[in-house]
């Protein structure tokens, strides 16, 4: 599918991409605002042999042992991280369930280095700040009784944070932009394809007169505009009729406007058998067909309609029995489109004044509309 034909598919759905997009917008800023702000305190150990190591030997092969040993300082890691160590901090502090839920504690060893890494997030800064210590001290605490040999001294203390890690507003707001008109276009092009069977349908539909069968008269006025195009630059003849039909009781020859769309399925009936299948057959009024006839002259056309005329004039049948018996009454205008310069509305109006020529004239006569004159064709009556 080409670029403009995707554009005039978000176009006709702007609706759809807009509300998607708002809704992801307001959604994504609402979300946003909604999270609480996360503090973020650092503080720093190092890993080194005990001060009161005296003896130059062991402290060497002390130095040795940490430089060797990740284990060692992975485990003070882990032990910085534990619950059993935050569950003393908070006890030292004092802490409540409620305000131990908003931290998160972690710990790494800096690779390369004997230098240990605690960090601790949480909502409050100061309490952040405070819990940091803690662990540390307990941290220092506790592993003392692990190793005769290392101990864990505190570097870098924690330093209240002044501002949160997680204020990512603008950038959540941009992403929002993002997957809002990325949704938008993708449910507006999947709505395209999930329609457009039926649409399909509905534009075919919509050509067709539901009482009839037959073209609808915006289809017919747009081919009859095609028509007179191509006829005027090809510079060959086309003709327009107007076939009014008229559905009469058989004894006082009194209309019954009740049966008029049945009159016309029937006459539409009639005259498909006689038309060519480039022929054009549309309902153009309540009480009548019009006809396009390309390629065809104004005598042929007449005599076209005469046919069409003698077809419907011979059906006669019972409505309720015998006492109802009713007939198809016709009268054609024709005109033949000769005068290029004629406009489409002006080509019409001659075929609608042969019609009101022809139905005021009883004797059942085509009346064609010609070089800017009447021509009347006589045929035997119905």
């Amino acid at each position: 599918m080409e670029l403009k034909s995707y554009f005039r598919i978000l176009v006709k759905r702007w609706w759809i991409i807009l509300g998607i997009f708002i809704s992801t917008v307001l959604a994504t800023a609402y979300w946003t605002y909604k999270q609480p702000l996360v503090y973020e305190t650092v503080s720093t150990f190092i890993l080194r042999p005990r001060s009161e190591l005296i003896v130059n030997d062991e402290f060497v092969r002390a130095l040795d042992i940490v430089s060797r040993r990740v284990e060692i300082n992975t485990t003070f890691a882990e032990v910085a991280r534990s619950q059993l160590i935050q569950n003393l901090a908070a006890e030292w502090l004092q802490l409540s369930s409620d305000q131990m839920k908003g931290f998160y504690v972690s710990a790494r060893v800096i690779g390369g280095t004997n230098i240990m890494e605690l960090t601790v997030q949480g909502r409050d800064p100061y309490l952040v700040a405070d819990f940091a210590g803690a662990v540390g001290i307990e941290t220092v605490k506790y592993v003392s009784n692990l190793y005769d040999v290392f101990e864990l001294e505190p570097l870098d203390e924690a330093e209240i944070p002044t501002k949160p890690v997680n204020s990512v507003f603008a950038l959540n707001i941009s992403l929002g932009v993002i997957l809002g008109l990325a949704l938008g276009l993708g449910v507006a092009l999947l709505v395209h394809y999930i329609q457009a069977p039926r649409d399909i349908e509905m534009e075919y539909f919509n050509i067709i007169d539901r009482d009839t069968g037959a073209y609808n008269k915006s289809f017919f006025l747009l081919r009859l505009w095609q028509e007179m195009s191509r006829a005027k630059r090809n510079k060959y003849p086309l003709s327009l009729g107007l076939l009014k039909i008229e559905y009469r009781n058989l004894g006082n020859d009194l209309p019954a406007t009740s049966n008029q769309a049945e009159a016309l399925r029937r006459a539409k009936v009639l005259t498909e058998k006689i038309l060519r299948d480039e022929d054009i057959l549309a309902r153009f009024e309540n009480d009548t067909l019009a006809l396009l006839l390309p390629d065809t002259t104004g005598e042929k056309a007449r005599s076209v309609m005469e046919s069409i005329m003698a077809e419907i004039g011979a059906i006669a049948y019972d409505v309720g029995g015998q006492d109802h018996k009713f007939y198809l009454k016709s009268s054609v205008g024709l005109a033949s489109y000769q005068n290029y310069l004629l406009k489409q509305d002006q080509f019409l109006q001659q075929a609608l004044q042969a019609l009101a020529s022809a139905s005021l004239d009883r004797s059942g006569q085509v009346i064609l509309f010609s070089s800017n004159h009447f021509q009347r064709a006589f045929k035997s009556n119905n």
